[in-house]
């Protein structure tokens, strides 16, 4: 301090002198880092503390403040050394998490607000829950795979997939996704929009044919004369359906936990004639569900207004079978009828949208191509949502693309690249 002491007239000059000897003795370049190091540890927590507040609008800055800080010193203990750069990286991951966790788990979040729990204990369960939905798509996946190989079944097995479809069933994000398929077919059957649809489509064909617009379309479309939706749930995770009265639910699954879901392998299932009656079959399996309303063996063609694939497709192992699941449900599908889909982030990466190169424009121009229309994309808070419409008049068309998931299409990707440099190798200079 007395190298500073004097008027103010001093302070220029001796703080250059104080730079000028830490330079001499060495020391400046630790200075700089130092304060560098403070700074970007400050401005880090800042901005963790405004991503915790944005998903905790409800804590107070000191509990927002405490919470970091916890976060920070359970990434410490957890490091060997004491890298900066290290605990800066996980330290952000760590506090991401932990926001995403307590906006999501509201149970949590009151924990935390009331004191009843710190950041460590919710951590814990945040990562206690992703292994569990880790857990769950591997057993789905694994069961998919072995109904598609013939393998054998065990009782073990199939509890594991029971387990893990009422887990999936249970998830707010799935369950927004049902929510959001109860809207689209208020809006499409009673709100108008499948007569909206035909007017479009009947105002484009005659520009089609004549060159000239087609103001006013007197035409109505045939109403339904049923008090409810006829609702094909495939893939059912525990008949959600059924609460709402406005629909008729046959719900299928490969084993069901729930007393109205049918048994049914639905790439199996035969589709018969239009006004046939619905075939139910004895169970020819070694291993039948505890609760089922039995094991369904045939459909009857366009007995449904509405087929809904709720996370259903990206578990499906091969991009044929996936087509092949597609082509039954419009078999199945009355005109006009309407198909909802909804699946995971495994389909195509968050934030893709119907963007050029995306898997999900491969989706749109394959089910274009069959005969579909799209009313509506929506990205849901953990999945994403498309909703398409079989006209009245519309003509249904065999031999649907395969419809390749993320993963599928980065592996074709990377086989054409090696093929490319084994041509490249061959060619001769």
């Amino acid at each position: 301090m007395h190298f500073f002491a004097g008027g103010r007239r001093h302070h220029g000059r001796r703080a250059r002198n104080f730079v000028c000897w830490l330079c001499a003795a060495g020391l400046l370049p630790h200075i700089q880092h130092l304060s560098f190091a403070v700074g970007a540890r400050s401005r880090l927590q800042r901005h963790l503390e405004a991503t915790l507040s944005r998903r905790l609008p409800s804590a107070t800055p000191e509990l927002v403040h405490k919470l970091v800080l916890e976060v920070e010193e359970s990434v410490r203990a957890g490091l060997a050394n004491d890298d900066n750069k290290t605990l800066n990286a996980r330290w952000l991951r760590r506090t991401d998490r932990l926001a995403w966790w307590l906006g999501e788990n509201l149970t949590e979040a009151g924990k935390v607000l009331n004191a009843e729990s710190n950041a460590s204990a919710a951590l814990e369960a945040a990562d206690e829950y992703s292994s569990a939905a880790a857990r769950n798509w591997q057993n789905m996946q694994l069961r998919h795979r072995s109904v598609r190989q013939k393998g054998e079944e065990s009782v073990e097995s199939l509890r594991l997939y029971a387990e893990a479809m009422q887990q999936v069933a249970g998830r707010p994000w799935h369950r927004a996704g049902i929510a959001w398929c109860r809207e689209r077919c208020h809006q499409h059957f009673e709100g108008g929009g499948n007569e909206r649809l035909e007017a479009k489509l009947k105002r484009r064909k005659h520009y089609e044919m004549t060159g000239e617009r087609l103001e006013q379309v007197g035409m109505r479309s045939e109403q339904l004369q049923a008090p409810q939706l006829r609702l094909l749930d495939i893939g059912s995770c525990g008949n959600l359906f059924e609460q709402f009265p406005e629909f008729s639910v046959t719900a299928l699954d490969l084993y069901p936990m729930h007393e109205k879901t049918w048994k049914c392998d639905f790439l199996n299932l035969e589709v018969g004639a239009e006004g046939s009656a619905l075939v139910a079959a004895e169970s020819g399996h070694r291993v039948s569900p505890q609760r089922c309303a039995g094991t369904l063996a045939a459909l009857p063609a366009r007995s449904f207004d509405v087929a809904v694939f709720s996370c259903v497709l990206s578990y499906i192992p091969r991009p044929q079978l996936r087509a092949l699941a597609i082509e039954k449900a419009i078999a199945l599908l009355s005109r006009p009828g309407l198909l909802l889909i909804i699946d995971t982030f495994t389909v195509d990466h968050r934030g893709c949208q119907l963007k050029s190169g995306s898997i999900l424009r491969e989706w749109r121009e394959a089910l274009a191509e069959a005969g579909l229309h799209l009313l509506q994309y929506q990205q849901l808070p953990s999945s994403h949502a498309m909703a398409w419409a079989l006209p009245q008049s519309g003509i249904a068309k065999v031999g649907l693309k395969p419809l390749r998931v993320r993963l599928e299409a980065d592996m074709d990707a990377a086989r054409e690249r090696r093929r490319m440099k084994r041509t490249m190798r061959n060619v001769p200079r």
